[in-house]
Order: C-alpha cells, then sequence, then structure tokens
C-alpha cells in the first residue's frame, strides 16, 4: 500500500522501504511479492505487530529483523530514524559511497543486481518476439525483408510511446492501443521532432504496438535496463561495428561518476561533457550524482533547469540520440524538455560547439568507439595524431578542456602500456597530479567481449615532473563481484615519473619484489627464445600427420587439453619441406631445449607450462622453444624456472589476451645460482619426474607434492627474498589450478614453510614442531652451562630453521604497513619520484 523512495523519479534505485499489509499472503512470501520494487527495508503491518524484514536478492538472504508491538512503533523509529532515513539508505546502496560510512545489515547489495537480471531475462524474451513478429508482418504484407534499422527504431518508437504513458506523461497519458500505431508514432514525432523514417507497413507497426501495449508495463523502466534492451535488441551488427557502439554498463558508468571529485566543484561549475554520448548513460548517472549534491529543498523545476544547464552531449547517431533523450527524461521525470544532446561527430571537425563545452566543463566522462580509423575515415578528417579513435579523441579534449577539469573515461585496454597511446599517457601525467586507472578483464561489456580499463584523471599537476599512479586490477575471478560491489582484486600507488607513465601505466603486481630482482640475470641473459615453425598456408591435413611421411620430421603439432609442467606431450609428425616454411626453418631443432605453451591454457595466474625436450623434436607456432646458450645454465633448470610461481606471477602480472609474449619471457629474473646450485635444482627436477614416470607402480599423491615443493623451495631460495616478499607470492596463487601431476590449489605456508626452512625431503610442519622440542632441550642446556660445542652448532642451525619458518608462517604486518604507506603517498607525504 505504500513506498517510500529518497528521490524523484522513483524507481528501484531510489526505493528505501516498503509498506506491507497482508492481503493472504503473509510473512516472506509477502515480502517476495514486492521485491521487484527495489526497496531494501519492509515493513509488514500486522493486527498485533510490525515485522522489519530486511529485502534480499532472494528467498534465503530475506529475513525478519525485529517485531514491533503497536506501544513500541514511536520509539522504533525514532530509535532508527538515523539508519531508516532515506539518505542512509541511498548511500548503502550506493557502492561506491560506503568507505567510511556506517553499514546498514539490512541493505542487501545484490537486490539490485539480481532485479536487473530478472527484468532483463524478461524484457530480452518479449523484444526478441516483437521483433520477430513485427519482422513476419512486414514480409507478409510487402513480401520482402524489412530494413533492419527502420524496423528497430519502429520498436523503440512504440516502446518509448507506452513508458511515457505508464508513466503519465504529457500527451501520452490518454493514449491506448485503439488510438492505433499510426497516431502513437505522430506523438512520439512531436516528441522527438525531426527523426529517421521507421517501417511504413501498417501491419507491421500494428504487430509491433499490439505486442509491446498489450498488458506489459513499462511504469518503473530503469535507464539501465533501457540501455540494455538498445544494445542487445535494437543495434545491428553492421551498425555496431561501423559506429563501434559498446554500451557502458550502468555499473561501470557509476563506478566512473562516483570516483570523481563533484562535492570539490563549486555547485554552479559542476559542467559535465560527454563527448561520443551515445545513449546518455555517463550523463544520466551524472545527473544522479548531481541530485544527491542539490539542497534537498530545491524545486523540482530549479532542479531540472541546473540539469539542462550542467550536461551537455553529443554524439553522431540519431538512434542513439533518440534512446538518450528518452533515458534523460525517465532520469528526471516528468521533466523531458531541453537536453542538450547535439547529433555531431566530434572527429569530424574542432566545432566551436563541442570546444567552448569543454572549456566550461569541469568533468569530461565518456566511453568512446575503440576501433582504429579505418582509410575512408583518415581521409574524411583532417590533422588526426593518432590512429586509435580513443587516443584522438583524449588529445583533442586534452587541447581544449578547463584548466582544472577532471577526466573520467572508459578505455580500452592498449591504454595502459600500448605504443599507439604513448602521447596520451605522457600528456595526462604533465597535465593531471592523479591518475588512477583499473585495469578490467573481458565480458565486462553487454556485448563487446573486448579487454577494457577506466581512467580517472584528477587534479592540475604542479611539478609535470612526476604524478601520482593509482593502479587497479580486477581479475577474472573476480569480475562479478566488480560489477555487483565494486571490489577490485588489488589496487597499488606510487608516485611515477612522466617519462615512465609514458611507456605504461601500469604497476605490475608484486611490485616491491620486481624491484628488489631489478638487478638479476634475465632468462634472456641465459638462453635464446623462438616461436615454432610457421607454414606460408595452414592446412592441418598437410602440415600434421599421426604417422611418418616423407619430408616430416616429429614434433609437436598443438596443444589438445591441458599441458603438464615437466611431463612432455604426445609427439605427431610436422612438414618441414622448406618449401613449405615460411618461419623457424633453421632453429637448432637437434639441441636440448624447453617447450613451452605459446597460448595460455588456463585464465588464472599459471600461464606458463614447461618441459625438456631432448629428442630433437620440432613444434609449431603453438609452442615456444627456450635454447640454453651454454652447459652453465642447464635445461632442467631453466624447465623448473619457467614452471615455478615466480615466473608466472612475473608473466600473468605483465601480459593481456591469450599469447605468452618472447618480449616479456626475456626478462623473467634467474635465481642468483653458481654451478653448483644449478646442479642441484636439476637433481630435484630429475627426483620429481622420476616420481611421475612411476606413477602405476604406486607413488602417493604425497610423494608428487613433496617433490614439487623441494623445487620451488630450492628455487627461490636461489632469488635470497625476504620472507614477507616469498609469502605475497605464493598467496597470488590462492585457489588457483596448476598444471602439475597432483591436485595443487595454493601453497599450504605451514608445509611450504617447513620446506622453505628445512630444505630436506623429509620436511613437513611435524618436523618443525621436533625441532621446537629440541631446542627447548638445548636451550636448557645452554642455560645450565652443559651445551657441547656440536649442540651449540645445532642449536644456531635450529635457530635459523625456526626464525625462517615463523618469519613465512607468522609475518610482521607488511600488509598493513604498504597499506598505509599507499594511503600517505596519496596525502602526498613522500611523493619522492625516485622513491
Amino acid at each position: 500500500p505504500a513506498a517510500a523512495f529518497g528521490y524523484s523519479p522513483p524507481s528501484y534505485d531510489s526505493a528505501c522501504a516498503a509498506v506491507l499489509v497482508p492481503n493472504g499472503v503473509v510473512g516472506a512470501a509477502l515480502v517476495a511479492q514486492y521485491r521487484a520494487l527495489g526497496a531494501p527495508l519492509a515493513f509488514e503491518v500486522n493486527e498485533d505487530s510490525v515485522g522489519v524484514w530486511r529485502v534480499g536478492r532472494d528467498e534465503r538472504s530475506t529475513a525478519i529483523a525485529n517485531r514491533i508491538t503497536p506501544d513500541q512503533i514511536p520509539a522504533a523509529f525514532e530509535a532508527s530514524a538515523d539508519v531508516w532515513s532515506g539518505e542512509t539508505i541511498l548511500r548503502a546502496k550506493n557502492v561506491t559511497e560506503r568507505r567510511g560510512t556506517r553499514q546498514l545489515d539490512f541493505v542487501d547489495l545484490g537486490l539490485i543486481p539480481a532485479l536487473e537480471e530478472q527484468i532483463r531475462e524478461k524484457l530480452n524474451a518479449l523484444f526478441h518476439e516483437v521483433l520477430s513478429r513485427t519482422e513476419r508482418a512486414y514480409r507478409k504484407d510487402t513480401g520482402e525483408k524489412p530494413d533492419e534499422q527502420q524496423l528497430f527504431r519502429l520498436v523503440f518508437r512504440l516502446l518509448a510511446a507506452k513508458v511515457l504513458h505508464d508513466r503519465g506523461a504529457d500527451g501520452f497519458a490518454t493514449l491506448s492501443a485503439t488510438d492505433g500505431a499510426s497516431t502513437i508514432l505522430g506523438e512520439v514525432r512531436r516528441f522527438y521532432g525531426p527523426a529517421e523514417e521507421v517501417l511504413a507497413s501498417s501491419a507491421a507497426q500494428e504487430t509491433a504496438l499490439g505486442v509491446l501495449w498489450g498488458g506489459v508495463g513499462f511504469q518503473n523502466l530503469s535507464v539501465d535496463t533501457l540501455a540494455y534492451i538498445y544494445e542487445n535488441t535494437l543495434v545491428s551488427e553492421s551498425s555496431r561495428q561501423r559506429l563501434g557502439t559498446h554500451s557502458t554498463p550502468g555499473t561501470i558508468a557509476r563506478y566512473v561518476i562516483d570516483h570523481l571529485p563533484f562535492e570539490d566543484c563549486p555547485q554552479d561549475e559542476r559542467f559535465v561533457v560527454e563527448p561520443c554520448s551515445g545513449h546518455c548513460v555517463l550523463l544520466t548517472t551524472a545527473m544522479k550524482r548531481l541530485r544527491r549534491l542539490l539542497p534537498a529543498n530545491m524545486t523540482p523545476a530549479k532542479r531540472h533547469a541546473y540539469f539542462v544547464k550542467m550536461l551537455r552531449g553529443f554524439e553522431t547517431d540519431l538512434f542513439a540520440l533518440e534512446v538518450g533523450k528518452l533515458c534523460m527524461m525517465l532520469a528526471d521525470f516528468p521533466n523531458a524538455n531541453g537536453w542538450q544532446l547535439e547529433n555531431r561527430d566530434v572527429f569530424a571537425s574542432r566545432s566551436r560547439s563541442f570546444t567552448d563545452a569543454l572549456g566550461d566543463a569541469r568533468f569530461v566522462v565518456c566511453n568512446p568507439p575503440f576501433e582504429e580509423f579505418k582509410p575512408e575515415e583518415r581521409a574524411r578528417y583532417t590533422k588526426l595524431r593518432a590512429s586509435e579513435k580513443p587516443a584522438e579523441l583524449l588529445l583533442r579534449v586534452l587541447d581544449h578542456v578547463h584548466p582544472e577539469a577532471c577526466l573520467g573515461f572508459v578505455l580500452p585496454r592498449q591504454f595502459t602500456d600500448g605504443r599507439g597511446y604513448r602521447a596520451v599517457r605522457e600528456t595526462l601525467a604533465r597535465r593531471f597530479q592523479a591518475l588512477e586507472v583499473v585495469a578490467l578483464p573481458d565480458k565486462i561489456f553487454h556485448v563487446s567481449q573486448t579487454e577494457s580499463a577506466i581512467l580517472l584523471a584528477r587534479s592540475p599537476n604542479n611539478t609535470r615532473n612526476a604524478t601520482t599512479v593509482t593502479f587497479a586490477e580486477v581479475e577474472e575471478r573476480d569480475r562479478a563481484a566488480f560489477l555487483d560491489l565494486h571490489r577490485v582484486s588489488r589496487r597499488d600507488v606510487r608516485m611515477r615519473p612522466v617519462d615512465a607513465v609514458r611507456e605504461s601505466i601500469v604497476l605490475p603486481s608484486l611490485w616491491e619484489l620486481w624491484e628488489s630482482l631489478r638487478t638479476s640475470r634475465t632468462l634472456h641473459d641465459a638462453a635464446v627464445i623462438h616461436d615454432g615453425i610457421e607454414w606460408h598456408k595452414f592446412s592441418r591435413d598437410e602440415c600434421f600427420s599421426d604417422v611418418p611421411k616423407p619430408m616430416f620430421r616429429s614434433g609437436y603439432a598443438s596443444i589438445s587439453g591441458q599441458m603438464t609442467a615437466f611431463q612432455p606431450i604426445r609427439a605427431a609428425y610436422l612438414n618441414m619441406d622448406p618449401l613449405r616454411l615460411h618461419y623457424g626453418f633453421n632453429w637448432d631443432w637437434h639441441l636440448p631445449k624447453i617447450v613451452l605453451n605459446g597460448v595460455r591454457t588456463t585464465r588464472g595466474k599459471w600461464r606458463l607450462t614447461a618441459f625438456t625436450d631432448q629428442g630433437g623434436h620440432v613444434f609449431s607456432k603453438s609452442f615456444i622453444g627456450v635454447w640454453p646458450r651454454s652447459a652453465d645454465t642447464p635445461v632442467e633448470g631453466i624447465e623448473a624456472v619457467l614452471n615455478s610461481p615466480l615466473a608466472n606471477a612475473f608473466v600473468a602480472g605483465r601480459s593481456r589476451g591469450r599469447d605468452n609474449q618472447i618480449s616479456t619471457l626475456r626478462t623473467i629474473p634467474l635465481p642468483n645460482f653458481d654451478q653448483r646450485g644449478w646442479e642441484g635444482l636439476t637433481d630435484l627436477v630429475h627426483a620429481y619426474t622420476s616420481i611421475v614416470q612411476r606413477q602405476s607402480k604406486g607413488d602417493t599423491e604425497s610423494e608428487r607434492m613433496s617433490a614439487l615443493l623441494r623445487i620451488d623451495s630450492y628455487l627461490l631460495a636461489g632469488y635470497n627474498l625476504p620472507p614477507h616478499l616469498e609469502r605475497k607470492l605464493l598467496k597470488v596463487f590462492d585457489g588457483e589450478a596448476r598444471p602439475v601431476s597432483c591436485e595443487f590449489l595454493g601453497y599450504d605456508m605451514e608445509a611450504f614453510a617447513a620446506h622453505r626452512a628445512m630444505g630436506t625431503a623429509d620436511a613437513s610442519p611435524d618436523r618443525i614442531t621436533r625441532l621446537r622440542e629440541r631446542r627447548g632441550v638445548l636451550g636448557q642446556k645452554l642455560v645450565e652451562k652443559r651445551l657441547t660445542p656440536a649442540e651449540d652448532r645445532e642449536l644456531a642451525d635450529i635457530d635459523q630453521v625456526l626464525d625462517r619458518y615463523s618469519d613465512m608462517v607468522s609475518p610482521l604486518p607488511f600488509e598493513l604497513l604498504e597499506q598505509l604507506e599507499a594511503e600517505a603517498r596519496l596525502q602526498g607525504v613522500g611523493a619522492d619520484p625516485k622513491e
């Protein structure tokens, strides 16, 4: 019977509380009927009490928190005045504003994403139905296939009319399906002004009208859901490719807008410009942010006038502008007029309206097309300085934007370290005091699978020699947590010289570890690395064979299934006819070498899987070969390095996409072993492979695991890392399936620390316990001055082992210290670019 909203227009974004009266259904079942309202708090009014319910994303997370008797109601509301206020509930629903604020236990942050998912599934089915039925009606009426763009515009305009009708907008509230499609489309044309044509077939129009107006209510259709409908059902594949359409998901828009310092800018100067505005997802999100900062007593008319003044968009696609206008209207319903949305291609010319808007803008937000300029666009546009559209747009924005402006851009992942973005990164570093980048995995957008990144640029840079870089990364396994709650997998902050930012804005994970190994020998110093062979023209039947053939040679053709570290895969035969080979025919195939995967076999941190080849096999470009430069660095030692946690973390932190890059492999640090050290590592590899090869003779899982940990432990000892950095390295692999012959989902720190501290085959936490007991005995003899010289040496050795073990299992709080240091850097404390 009642719902309370934190602001208008009412939607599930602004819903705060529901008041429910049993109607034959009570309790959790009653609350579930109203979950789609989006309110996290519900009051169930019974005859003898009021139940206070937490509304969750599903039945399991929905629960009653309290029951209030009638005489307790005034006191309950007085006691909960703060936590039940609209401002507090909305702040709790907004994931990016929860830092430093009180978290409300009755707010389920998964409620809104769950509702959006359910709504999208239902509407997706509805729109596929209306498109299919309308197309059939058009074919039947005309005998021709409909123009796809006209079909989409017809469906959208009838949807727009239904939304405006259900919201009670002027000119639409009294319409009904009986008025006919022609009349309704006329009203939409009046609303939008001159627009492109729709399907002229009356049969097709009436069919679409019947489906969309046939009892389906769109009163609470949100901007995010409308944007989803637009990109998923109303954008053709040809149009998507031509215009580079990839809609900004609402959660990404919220991250961008809510991490820009609007509150630090005077109220009358919060001008927001969105180039390539599409359907205005970023502008509507900015509108919500501005609304939260306005005085609560501002009238709706003044608030609308303020929004119209502050928000400007530029877009080349007229259809996207139609959608954008409806999105802006829905976000500020019932106000519909005056939005500054201009049909303009920001690359075509340096228009006065665009440059003037940038000159006023204190916030420029954008999700530009990710593509490179096509040849015909290069001919049409003048004075381009970059081949990539995002880079060119950033340079144009930086030419004209207000000196104190902030930027919030969604960009292709190549922005972080791609060569084509060097000039942009340098300009940004000289212009802004603080740059924040969030590197995102693929599958972030509704349709596009492109890897992307968020760029936030704030505060004028007064030094121009260095800037503060905050680099966050979202791994694939944390994609859902970021989309729902904006949680990142890691975040690092460093002061970086401008020249370093020009080359790359990436702060690799474990950067302190890599800095400690900066002077180490690298794999390039010890080995030559090559791709496998490549044919002029590839045909599986002509290039690969399961049986010997003339001109074919035994080798490794392709990766089928999962490779296993230290274990060769099944060999086949490869065509080595020099006339067919394009690349790789002159490598030293007969020499011992290490073979590893050229393409990642998993999306996790274990990117490398290597094995030794002593048999002179060849291999295709699915693999990479590593040939030692001399016998001083044996193949088994390099094999162990490439299969190690350190090498895999090093490559994973520097790699994008599927391929393992030779340029990255060359820079892998090597342990500081002398000849004896490499020989010891080789012996451990032989011991492990011997155990694996006799699997059928009853070896146990624990034997293989122990032998593997001895290799890892011995290898890490060669790097001489501080214990806390070793621990940080190994924690990276928590929950990560390692491609080895035993089940390996991360390091048991106690078991590994025992191996690392003792370095023996029988190392274990139990042995550590016995060492502690022995230390107690020797310590007592030391106190009593009965310790022999041999026992004195034994005690010193035990102390060394136990100290190493304790440093790894119970380290000092280095992570807390690093977090405090990062916060200090953000405040400018110790911001020395030479650090």
